[in-house]
């Protein structure tokens, strides 16, 4: 069990990101604050499934997703939904020169502060825990967001690296 309640969580990462203004001005910096709709669990489900919060080069916290080019309309809704400038979306070339995945990237410390409390973490990938969501209809719309990131297409499997994701040590 990782020790310390969210917060503590938080105060560890040392935060010195700032809100990319210049490149996001629309960005809605607390939109994941509360998650009390449906479409805010959704999307935090999307990101524990195939977003990360990361470090950029200067050392700054970092929300990033990415997809492959295949799934761009998922990160162009994303962009939507958050108020990001879809334009700021990079891609990443495979060994023949084709674009093959995209991925937009923001430095916003409140965002990813909110992130944090509900379980988005560097390196989740074998310890991230299933958030806590006030009632079942977010919950759904949550693991329908994991579902769309992480899910075995033509099954209604769910796959996790964290045990901890499923409730169990």
């Amino acid at each position: 069990m990782i020790a310390g309640s969210p917060s503590n969580r938080i105060s560890k990462l040392q935060f010195k990101s700032f809100h990319s203004s210049k490149a996001h001005p629309n960005l809605k910096v607390d939109y994941f604050n509360s998650i009390n709709s449906k479409e805010k669990a959704y999307w935090l489900g999307f990101l524990h499934a195939d977003g990360c919060i990361t470090r950029n080069q200067h050392g700054s916290i970092q929300v990033r997703f990415e997809l492959s080019r295949d799934s761009e309309d998922v990160i162009d809704r994303f962009c939507l939904c958050l108020g990001l400038d879809k334009n700021k979306k990079e891609y990443r070339l495979n060994n023949r020169g084709e674009k093959r995945f995209v991925e937009i990237r923001f430095a916003c410390k409140e965002t990813s502060s909110a992130l944090v409390e509900h379980g988005l973490m560097f390196q989740k990938s074998k310890i991230v825990e299933y958030p806590m969501l006030p009632d079942e209809s977010l919950e759904l719309a949550f693991l329908l967001g994991y579902y769309d990131g992480d899910g075995q297409q033509g099954t209604t499997r769910i796959s996790s690296g964290s045990i901890r994701f499923f409730g169990t040590d």
